[in-house]
């Protein structure tokens, strides 16, 4: 029984320290520290355009301003001495300044000399005593003869008063007509300058990091103590369960052997005598289920005893 006890003991501890060892490991939690880390990428993107001058021009704008537009009749008839003539002519008046140009058409069905003449030498001729006088100008501005369909430009040198002569030279009666045009070219200039520009596109990539840090319980951590736990009690209950069986079969083995114990040898006071001989085969009784014969005495036992009532033999 001391044994028995003993191990009991041990048992009953072993199943009380099991769980309380793990049963703070159950209920403690299991921290982790866990940093996030994010990354944001912006692309800007800016346009700048740069000019700068490289250089003047001009430009020009011409104009037309007309100066006369009509047509007229030219007729020659020969004079009566030796039968010739100056001609035939008709002047237009216009004005000009220095250095502008003007541009002359003249169309006509026969030839004709065409004259520009200043104010001064259309006077000095006497030109303008009447149409059918002489013919001679001393000088002439310009002189384009043999005319039947011709453009032309003129440039005056100075400003003032000139005048457009067209004239029909013939020795018969002829007639001719013809149509003058004559306009005014003015050009205008205009000075400009001349840029060039440059077109920048910059891009930028801006890349923002944001770290956070936190505290979270692990559950894999957790789960794993929960099943430590489970084991642990498992183990518990099977050491109580085996030290209950154990103790069972003990208490079952003492009782039966306090039961035999009990039975002590009878010490007769009478005077001592011859051993009884042992009994011959023959007077040996068939045991029953409930008793047994001494082998020695023959003595009738019950069959759990282990000592023979009558002579305190043990058996076997």
């Amino acid at each position: 029984m001391r044994v028995s006890g003993r191990i009991v003991v041990i048992l009953i501890l072993l199943s009380t320290v099991i769980p309380a060892v793990l049963l703070p490991t159950a209920n403690s939690q299991s921290y982790s520290t866990v940093t996030s880390t994010s990354t944001a990428t912006t692309v800007i993107s800016n346009t700048q355009t740069n000019s700068y001058a490289i250089g003047t021009s001009t430009s020009s704008s011409t104009y037309q301003n007309s100066i006369y537009s009509g047509s007229f009749r030219l007729t020659v008839t020969p004079g009566s001495a030796g039968g010739s003539t100056c001609g035939e002519y008709e002047y237009v008046p216009f004005q000009a300044t220095a250095g502008e140009q003007i541009e002359v058409t003249v169309n006509s069905t026969l030839e004709v000399d065409f004259y520009i003449v200043t104010a001064h030498d259309f006077n000095a001729s006497g030109l303008n005593a009447g149409k059918g006088g002489g013919c001679t100008v001393a000088f002439y501005e310009m002189t384009i003869p043999s005319v039947k369909s011709k453009a032309f430009n003129f440039t005056a040198q100075t400003t003032g008063k000139y005048y457009f002569i067209v004239e029909l030279l013939s020795y018969t009666n002829v007639s001719t007509n013809v149509a003058l045009d004559a306009y005014s070219i003015s050009t205008e200039t205009y000075p400009f300058t001349i840029f060039s520009s440059t077109t920048y596109v910059a891009v930028a990539t801006l890349t923002e990091t944001l770290t956070s840090a936190y505290t979270q319980q692990v559950a894999s951590a957790a789960e794993g103590t929960n099943n430590d736990l489970l084991i642990g009690i498992l183990v518990a209950v099977v050491v109580v369960a085996v030290a209950a069986a154990y103790l069972m079969s003990q208490k079952k083995k003492s009782t039966k052997a306090d039961q035999k114990q009990t039975v002590t040898p009878i010490t007769k006071t009478t005077e001592p005598t011859q051993p009884k001989p042992p009994p011959q085969p023959s007077e040996i009784k068939p045991e029953s289920k409930s008793s047994k014969y001494c082998r020695k005495c023959g003595a009738t036992i019950p069959r759990d005893s282990v000592f023979c009532e009558e002579c305190g033999t043990k058996l076997t």
